[in-house]
């Protein structure tokens, strides 16, 4: 019966060990463009393990590597249940790791739509998307699992998860209106309170209260009266970031009307 049993672990580890030379040949093939296109139309291996999660994630970078595809790749519905599948492992991963995992997963989301050939006259990178991929991201609660994973950390990476957050906000947020954002706007106003990335936080802010709903949203919160009564004009705090508290104050007075 031992030796049974040892037979069928080593039946087991070459099983294993198998799917991953499979996996490494199939990410050397992915290099080409043709075939990651096949993968690209046959998308169910984004939710799959190939043998394990770290091996399809290998896999996706390769796949996403190819410029001219990227747009087809995020297209399929299987890119945001990929996102939150690596959302997960980073919510189950140490911290160090967990803030690695979710830096990736930000960076992957915030150039999905990068062009192929980058524009040598635009010398800041907008984030675009459509109207149905908005309905999807919503649908798929990737920012609520993105933001609720990031805000477990504590400690030393706090600042590091934190600013994830911020990120991820202002990356959505400067360019489109969507309900999904909204309860995430007091984490931004948090931040500012309790001076957690504080300029970060503010100039992200900032970007948003360029929209009504938002703007709205940061005043029903009283932020413009809590850092007016913060950052007075004669506190040394003020001087130095005068211009980011004076940027704030004016968007949120240009978006809304007086009478508000």
């Amino acid at each position: 019966i031992r030796i049974a049993a040892l037979g069928a672990e080593d039946r087991k580890d070459s099983i294993v060990n198998n799917s991953k030379l499979a996996a490494l040949i199939l990410m050397r093939l992915a290099r080409r463009e043709d075939i990651a296109n096949l993968l690209i139309e046959q998308p169910t291996w984004m939710e799959k393990d190939l043998p394990d999660f770290f091996s399809t994630f290998q896999l996706f970078l390769v796949v996403y590597g190819h410029k001219t595809l990227r747009r087809k790749l995020v297209s399929d519905p299987e890119f945001l249940i990929f996102l939150n599948i690596l959302v997960s492992n980073a919510g189950a991963a140490k911290r160090k790791q967990k803030i690695q995992l979710l830096e990736m997963c930000l960076k992957i989301f915030r150039h999905m739509n990068d062009p192929v050939t980058p524009d040598p006259q635009q010398t800041q990178r907008t984030f675009s998307c459509t109207e149905e991929f908005l309905e999807d991201l919503s649908d798929s609660n990737f920012v609520s699992n993105f933001i609720e994973t990031a805000a477990e950390v504590r400690d030393d990476e706090e600042e590091d998860a934190t600013y994830q957050i911020i990120l991820l906000l202002d990356t959505i947020g400067s360019n489109y209106v969507t309900p999904q954002l909204m309860p995430y706007l007091k984490n931004l106003n948090d931040y500012i309170q309790q001076d957690i990335n504080f300029d970060y936080a503010l100039t992200a802010a900032t970007h948003l209260a360029k929209h009504k709903e938002y703007a709205q949203k940061f005043k029903d919160m009283e932020l413009h009266k809590y850092i007016k009564k913060k950052y007075q004009k004669q506190s040394p705090e003020y001087e130095k970031i005068r211009r980011r508290i004076n940027t704030f104050l004016n968007t949120l007075k240009k978006v809304l009307p007086k009478k508000q």
